[in-house]
């Protein structure tokens, strides 16, 4: 989809083509982890076949408006996991460049926002990523979206959608950090453990010193 509110100028072309550069690298990150998700479901249904065929969703500039918040996205939603994909990524702009008055969901950069596109991100049966656009941190600033800051929107975001080591959705993938190992997820007892997904497992420090991870932490 076109990208509304884009800005101009020279700095803008080279954000955007920052961006668009770290989305693509992202994605072919997750593929890879999703091309082992899928090879492990592969070989549950077929053996040792192995079979790596998978499919993915690609989203984004939604929603923009109080239809296609309360019926569009929950109809896209419902058509994404009727299709088994392996992980859906959103590019970005969770909502229009600026707010609209008299809306009956929230068009401004206000936490309820953020909240929504969450709901939004954990009604899908797979795993779910995300990328914030400029509409929902950069434009924040804008009187029409509640004259926020935009690092500090920035900084809500990350706190919201990447506050830990997996992807959102209701199946999380654990994509590779940059040494080449996989995330680690807490375990009932506070100890990490490897994510399910990871081929070899690696050794573990002994959970005999360490207390629980609170929860909510």
């Amino acid at each position: 989809m076109k990208r509304q509110n884009a800005r101009s100028g020279s700095g803008a072309h080279g954000n955007s083509f920052r961006l668009g550069f770290r989305v693509v690298v992202a994605c072919l990150a997750i593929s890879a982890a999703a091309s082992a998700h899928a090879d492990d479901d592969d070989r549950d249904r077929d053996g040792d076949r192995g079979e790596r065929a998978y499919a993915i969703g690609l989203w984004g500039d939604l929603p923009y408006s109080d239809l296609q918040a309360q019926v569009g996205v929950p109809n896209l939603i419902a058509d994404m996991n009727a299709q088994k994909l392996s992980f859906t990524v959103h590019d970005g702009d969770l909502k229009a460049g600026s707010g609209t008055p008299g809306s009956a969901t929230p068009t401004t950069c206000s936490n309820a926002l953020y909240q929504q596109g969450l709901g939004y991100f954990n009604a899908l049966k797979s795993a779910a990523m995300f990328t914030p656009g400029d509409n929902d941190w950069t434009d924040c600033d804008r009187a029409s979206n509640g004259s926020f800051s935009s690092r500090e929107r920035l900084d809500h975001e990350r706190q919201v959608f990447f506050s830990t080591d997996f992807s959102l959705g209701q199946r999380p993938m654990s994509p590779t950090r940059p040494n080449g190992r996989h995330a680690t997820r807490p375990s009932s007892s506070g100890c990490s453990r490897p994510s399910p997904r990871r081929r070899r497992p690696m050794r573990q420090p002994s959970c005999s010193s360490r207390k629980p991870i609170p929860a909510g932490t």
